[in-house]
This record gives C-alpha cells, sequence and structure tokens, in this order.
C-alpha cells in the first residue's frame, strides 16, 4: 500500500470511528472471556492497591486516624507538586513535547499538568503507605496485622472486573461520541471557513509564547483531504450537537451498565479461548488505545486552528479562575482524551494481569482432561487460607458434593515466554508514539531556532 494511501486510511473519519469501536468490541469479548472476572477471590493491585487501602480502608482507633488521614493528605498534595514540576521542568522546557505546553502562549502551558499529576499522586500514595506502615510496626506492633495496609482492595476480583470493565465501556463510549462531534464540528466549521487565515497563516494562530516562538498548525492538510466527509449530517449535528451528544452517551451507558451483569456476556467459542488468546485480546486493546490518540489529526500538539466547543458543552474550553487555587485551564482535546489515559492503564493492568494468569491464584482449577476452568463460587471459600485447588480435591473425592461453576475458558500451561511475545504489537505502538512525539518536538525546535519570526500584522492580513 502506498504511503500517501495508507496515511489517507488512517486518518480517515471513519477509521478513527471505527478504531473506537474495535476497542469497545474487544473490550466486550474479553471481559466474556476472562476467567478472573468469574473469581470470588480477593482482588489485589501492586501500587493502586497501597494507594485505595491507604484513602479508604482500615482506619485504626483514637488520634491515629487523623494521623493517617494526615499523611495521605501530605503525600497529595507533595504528588500535585512533584506532578508540577515533571510537567514545567521535563516534559515542557527540557523535551519540550507540544502536548505538554512547549512553543505554546502562556494560557496553553500548562496543557496536560492535571494528567500528570494524578499520576504522580497515584505513585506518591503507595510510598506514603510504606511509610505509615513502618511507623504503625515501630510504634503499636499489637496494631501492625490488623491494619497493615496491602495491595489488597477489600473486593472480589469479580466486582472489580465489573467496575473496571464498566469505566472502561463509558470511557469507550466517550471517545467515540467526543470524536464523533469533533470531526462533524470541524467538517462543519470548514464549510464556514472562519479558520482560514489561521490555517495559511500559522503566525496568527495565537502566534507567540514567552520567548516569541510560533504557533504551526498542520491539520489544514487533513480539513483540505477530507472535506465533507458527513455530508449533510454535520448541519443537523451543529443545530442538536449537545442533546444528541448527551442522550447517545447516556443511552449506550446504561444499557451496557444493565448487560453486564447478566448472562448475555456469559458467550464464549465453543472449545472456549486459551490464555495465549486471552492475553493478545488485550495486547490488541492496548495497541489500538494507542491508535486511537495517533489518529488525531492534532497529535501531539492537540492545538485546533479551529473554534472546536468541549464535548457535549457549549463553551469551547474550560478555564476557572481563583485567587486562593490559581487557574485551573482545560482545553478539549484533554477533556476527550482525558478518560483514555487511565483506560490505557488499566488495559496494560489486564495485559500484566493476563500473561501471569494462573487458576490456583484465583481460587480455581481445571480439568486434566478437558483443561476447563473451573472456580470456587463463594467468597469465604475462595478466601480460606489452605484451600486445596485440584480436580481430584473438589470433583474427584465422591464424599464431598462440589458444584462448582465451569467456564468454557482454558488453560493448558503454556510457558511465560511465550505469552509475553504477544506484548509485542503494544510494545513497538508505545515505542513508536514515543519516538514520533520527540521526532516532533526536535522538528519544531529547529523551525523556531531557524525561521525568522514576523509580526502577526505583518505576515497576512486580516480576513475578510
Amino acid at each position: 500500500m502506498p504511503a500517501s494511501l495508507a496515511s489517507f486510511v488512517f486518518y480517515h473519519p471513519y477509521a478513527r470511528i471505527f478504531t473506537c469501536a474495535c476497542v469497545f468490541a474487544l473490550d466486550w469479548v474479553l471481559y466474556a472471556v476472562d476467567p478472573t472476572a468469574h473469581s470470588k477471590k480477593e482482588t489485589f493491585i501492586p501500587v493502586v492497591g497501597e494507594a485505595a487501602s491507604f484513602v479508604f480502608r482500615k482506619y485504626p482507633p483514637h488520634g491515629w486516624s487523623l494521623v493517617k488521614i494526615e499523611m495521605w493528605l501530605f503525600c497529595i498534595v507533595f504528588g500535585c507538586m512533584l506532578g508540577r514540576v515533571i510537567h514545567h521542568g521535563i516534559l515542557r522546557d527540557f523535551l519540550k513535547l507540544e502536548m505538554f505546553g512547549a512553543y505554546q502562549p502562556p494560557k496553553l502551558r500548562t496543557k496536560g499538568s492535571w494528567t500528570v499529576m494524578l499520576l504522580t499522586v497515584t505513585l506518591a500514595l503507595p510510598a506514603g503507605a510504606y511509610a505509615y506502615n513502618a511507623i504503625t510496626r515501630i510504634t503499636y506492633p499489637r496494631w501492625y496485622k490488623d491494619y497493615t495496609l496491602t495491595n489488597r482492595l477489600g473486593m472480589s476480583e469479580e466486582s472489580f472486573a465489573y467496575i473496571t470493565t464498566m469505566f472502561t465501556f463509558v470511557a469507550d463510549f466517550w471517545a467515540v461520541f467526543a470524536i464523533l462531534d469533533q470531526l462533524l464540528q470541524d467538517d462543519m466549521l470548514s464549510h464556514t471557513g472562519p479558520a482560514t487565515a489561521h490555517e495559511i497563516c500559522p503566525a496568527e494562530a495565537d502566534g507567540a509564547d514567552t520567548q516569541g516562538a510560533p504557533q504551526w498548525v498542520y491539520s489544514g492538510r487533513f480539513r483540505k483531504r477530507y472535506h465533507g466527509w458527513s455530508g449533510p449530517i454535520c448541519r443537523w449535528w451543529d443545530r442538536w450537537r449537545i442533546t444528541a451528544f448527551w442522550a447517545s452517551f447516556l443511552a449506550c451507558s446504561t444499557i451496557v451498565a444493565v448487560l453486564i451483569p447478566g448472562s448475555v456476556v456469559a458467550w464464549e467459542h465453543s472449545k472456549g479461548s486459551t490464555e495465549t488468546v486471552r492475553a493478545l485480546i488485550a495486547s490488541l486493546v492496548a495497541m489500538l488505545d494507542v491508535a486511537i490518540l495517533a489518529q488525531d489529526w492534532e497529535f501531539p500538539s492537540f492545538n485546533s486552528a479551529l473554534d472546536i466547543k468541549l464535548p457535549g458543552l457549549p463553551q469551547f474550553e474550560m478555564d476557572v479562575h481563583s485567587a486562593h487555587w490559581g487557574r485551573i485551564y482545560v482545553s478539549g482535546k484533554w477533556m476527550s482524551y482525558g478518560p483514555l489515559f487511565v483506560t490505557i492503564v488499566l488495559d496494560l493492568n489486564a495485559v500484566n494481569t493476563l500473561i501471569g494468569y494462573h487458576p490456583k491464584d484465583y481460587a480455581q482449577y481445571t480439568n486434566p482432561r478437558t483443561n476447563r476452568i473451573y472456580f470456587v463460587d463463594t467468597w469465604t471459600e475462595a478466601n480460606r487460607v489452605g484451600l486445596n485447588l485440584t480436580w481430584a480435591a473438589r470433583n474427584g473425592n465422591m464424599t464431598h458434593n462440589f458444584t462448582d461453576p465451569g467456564l468454557n475458558s482454558r488453560f493448558i500451561g503454556t510457558p511465560y515466554v511465550w505469552k509475553l511475545l504477544v506484548c509485542i504489537p503494544p510494545l513497538c505502538a508505545y515505542l513508536a508514539l514515543l519516538v514520533f512525539m520527540w521526532h516532533r518536538s526536535r522538528y519544531l525546535q529547529t523551525l523556531v531556532e531557524n525561521v525568522p519570526i514576523s509580526e502577526p500584522e505583518e505576515a497576512c492580513s486580516s480576513p475578510t
């Protein structure tokens, strides 16, 4: 396939919507065939588990509860400060990444800071949990066993799978309708042509940052290439945009929330999936998450030359000023793709879980003849210490009447090394994404250093 044709197909609006639909479909299939979604074992997640236990669980009596609250509040403040330093000092000023505010006007130089602070807070809370455990063990050893913070969340794998899957589906629907909203607004505005001068004259596109660097906009070629792709739909969407957006988003989310707990998702292939197939599906989902970002016409800068409104809202941006808390600014692109970053973390966790999956870790076992997976169906028994999880003990002992449910999913004991091979596609996608962002930042730095900058009013005339 020629490079120009591949680019045309990859960035086409229909391809962008199709990618989001594929992510939703694969998430649905993954939930249906994932054996951990049926486990009654208490769930555990490294890092996130400690953070959740630190904030929401295991509060000691008396005044130590206040000490714990003060510690996790300090960790949140410290994480926000650390995230701000990483965003400003490394991502924006040192690496000079556009999507984090490099080469931007002062208004946009904090782009992405909330996402970075969320990640640093998530890492700071487990560190505070380890410090809290050390203090508890030294000060009150008799409390250590009852109030020590671990990576266990106090809920079953089944409940956790439902919560994360529900969030993933809602985020998928949000991405679908947010991208569709952007594309239809874009196609509508391209008919009226309010941003023609911005595309012809980049110096006027909110022209200079604090160092006088120009703002470059490269999405004009995509608008010319796909001009009129939506036909008359964009005019109808422009009239009913807010109503149609929220009605479609809420309806789809409600339908999925009703269907997930039911038996409608309990379908599988007649022979069942193996652990390699399940890990491959999770890897494809993680790879398509990156594709959603890479298909954006303004990636990685997320700067649009057109006045695109926020998804489902009448304003163009969220800009809140406070004398005490400073300024909170969220652009349309970050509001559209913000939930996607959380979804990426959940999908990577799913890849890690399915690659390292073993039935015994989830109170499950297999039939040695068919390799089908069976699971213990009660919370008390699934979390009992010393539980004998073998086929002979659970189903071969005629003195006990076990009725453990079975799945069509199978576990055949594929070597761990072979399962790691399914990580190659998403790993290559993430590396390509980082290389593209780095190349883009270096290219912009070259332009800033070598291209002479003219005053906006002298660069081109105002549109008539």
